[in-house]
């Protein structure tokens, strides 16, 4: 099978890093850059015509910062793999919060860089065959959801998850049989599982109603059985106004 390139593109205030990031890519046969701003306005009018494949984005620039152009993308559905590069580490955080694959700081090296790309390239690769996986598993009765870990990406029954627990940026998803840590926040997968019935009991917990069988006003928690094996859960208490 015939690797992808990818369209490549160069956001920064500042052309000697777009400059030094673009020769440190020209090495690389996968990256195609085919284009490169030092206005951030331009750049996002740009990419809403034609979107690229990836955006190596600064953070603090003028009129725009690269946080604020990244959000724009997203509010115009354009979904984008984002290496930041920046001279400052204090961002690092808000980075990885809007999803962003790797955070570089300048001066970049070439290892650097290189290593950041040969690790996206690995992901493309298996978001291809995860693609072609995910096409068969639709064909199949009682579809799966696919939710990636720090290693790969999982597949779920919905019916196989009793409850997740958010774990800061991750969640623990906690099966019939095993729980596993998965590289997705709790209101990513609230969203995924909405249409499947799940049901967010407080901040910090998603549950399958299906396995619900108590509701405790007085110490709000909420109780899920399974084959005889119980889970106490805690409810908000707007929660528990909402269950009536």
């Amino acid at each position: 099978m015939q690797k992808k390139v990818l369209q490549t593109v160069l956001v920064d205030d500042e052309s000697n890093a777009i400059r030094l990031v673009e020769d440190i890519l020209s090495g690389i046969p996968e990256i195609e850059v085919t284009d490169r701003f030092t206005d951030p306005v331009k750049a996002l009018v740009s990419m809403k015509q034609k979107p690229p494949d990836l955006l190596f984005l600064d953070i603090q620039m003028p009129r725009l910062s690269g946080f604020d152009l990244l959000k724009s993308l997203r509010t115009a559905g354009i979904p984008i793999l984002v290496i930041f590069v920046t001279a400052y580490d204090q961002y690092a955080i808000e980075a990885f919060h809007e999803e962003a694959f790797d955070y570089l700081l300048k001066p970049v090296s070439p290892e650097e860089v290189k290593d950041a790309v040969g690790r996206l390239l690995q992901r493309v690769d298996l978001y291809q065959s995860v693609q072609r996986i995910d096409r068969m598993l639709s064909r199949m009765d009682g579809q799966k959801i696919q939710i990636p870990d720090r290693n790969g990406i999982n597949f779920y029954d919905p019916a196989d998850i009793l409850y997740i627990e958010a774990d800061g940026n991750y969640s623990t998803i906690h099966l019939k049989t095993k729980s596993h840590l998965v590289t997705r926040q709790i209101g990513s997968l609230e969203e995924m599982l909405s249409e499947h019935g799940f049901v967010r009991t407080c901040r910090s917990v998603l549950i399958n109603p299906r396995y619900l069988t108590r509701l405790d006003r007085k110490q709000h928690t909420c109780i899920l059985d399974y084959e005889g094996r119980t889970f106490e859960l805690p409810v908000s208490e707007d929660r528990m106004r909402g269950w009536g």
